[in-house]
């Protein structure tokens, strides 16, 4: 009998799903984004990355456009764009926020 498929809110703590949840405002993309730094990265890394996104006033749509058109779903362009407020991303993130 074949397993059921495990979501990614099986896999994530908690604490971090929430996280996840809330700052993904509903938005399919910026949880694949928020759950592949959060399994890829160290503890610490996903809190100075959320820390980041809060900072930037991102989430949603914003966070997905940033993870796939700024860092091509790169983890670690990803997270130092955030860490280092990036221009380019800042600017990528900013003008989709005024389209959503």
């Amino acid at each position: 009998m074949p397993q059921p498929r495990t979501t990614w809110r099986r896999r994530v703590k908690p604490d971090a799903r929430k996280t996840i949840e809330t700052l993904a405002d509903g938005n399919p993309g910026a949880v694949e984004a928020l759950t592949a730094v959060y399994k890829g990265m160290a503890e610490g890394d996903f809190s100075t990355l959320v820390f980041g996104l809060r900072r930037l006033d991102f989430s949603g749509p914003q966070i997905y456009v940033c993870w796939s058109d700024y860092a091509g779903k790169d983890l670690g362009k990803f997270f130092e764009g955030v860490r280092s407020k990036d221009p380019e991303m800042v600017s990528i993130g900013t003008a989709n926020k005024r389209r959503s």
